[in-house]
């Protein structure tokens, strides 16, 4: 008979993220001077009985239930790493591969594997709530559909957070969604962002503040006068020349 297996003191154990319909390696680290007899690999569901979903034996990947939930999403990428496509989020769950080497050594390598949904495209609602000469008081609220919950975050025009500014023109809610903010129109900063993600996806959208809160004659006097000291200047010019020629003819005619 053949010589007894000889486990591992210590399975390796792995964290592996992936995104619904992509893709994701669970690679198993062997040594270069180990060679592999034989790699079994078992799934267990987050709820469920586990079960063999692959075996890799002589470079060949077999399929001992072809018509389990993964039918033919499983390949090897290379001799030690297990590629699962077409992600579905019932793929959640333990991995592990019990790999029996060549000197009867046994191993066992666990991943846990986390499938989260892509994120949606997010929106701002904006409520204005007071308005003065000095500026506004405006409260946003980032909104993102989807069953699962997300990360959400606020940028400032600069890419800073808010919480890494401590001006004090803004108060960030508790729950992440809504921002308060005291924002002045002669501000440099009238851009702000939302950015919504998860460890495996993010996307943003940004608001202009001046597009519910726009520049009015008390924060905008200064570039008012110019205009019209622009106009006036014309106007004098055109005036000037008016004169010149009424006085020109009048002299023409007396002569």
């Amino acid at each position: 008979s053949g010589a007894a297996n000889i486990p591992a003191a210590t399975p390796a154990h792995h964290q592996v993220d992936g995104i619904h319909g992509g893709s994701v390696l669970l690679p198993v680290f062997i040594s270069l001077t180990q060679k592999v007899a034989k790699m079994e690999w078992r799934f267990q569901p987050q709820s469920g009985l586990a079960f063999v979903i692959a075996e890799f034996t002589n470079g060949k990947l077999e399929w001992p239930n072809p018509r389990d939930r993964f039918g033919q999403r499983l390949d090897m990428a290379d001799e030690a790493t297990l590629r699962i496509a077409s992600l579905e989020l019932g793929d959640r769950g333990v991995y592990t591969a019990r790999v029996r080497l060549a000197s009867a050594v046994v191993e066992e390598h666990t991943f846990s594997c986390r499938v989260y949904e892509s994120v949606p495209e997010p929106q701002i609602h904006a409520q204005l709530g007071s308005k003065t000469a000095e500026g506004c008081n405006v409260t946003l609220k980032c909104l993102a559909s989807g069953k699962e919950a997300f990360n959400i975050s606020w940028r400032r025009e600069d890419q800073l957070s808010f919480q890494e500014d401590e001006s004090g023109w803004y108060q960030l809610s508790a729950k992440g969604p809504v921002l308060h903010l005291s924002w002045r129109p002669n501000s440099s900063d009238s851009t702000v962002t939302c950015l919504v993600s998860n460890p495996v996806d993010q996307k943003n959208v940004s608001l202009d503040l001046l597009s519910i809160c726009p520049v009015e004659s008390g924060a905008s006097g200064g570039f008012s006068w110019v205009r019209v000291a622009m106009l006036v200047g014309l106007l004098l010019q055109v005036i000037t020349v008016a004169s010149l020629n009424v006085l020109e003819r009048t002299g023409h005619g007396q002569n």
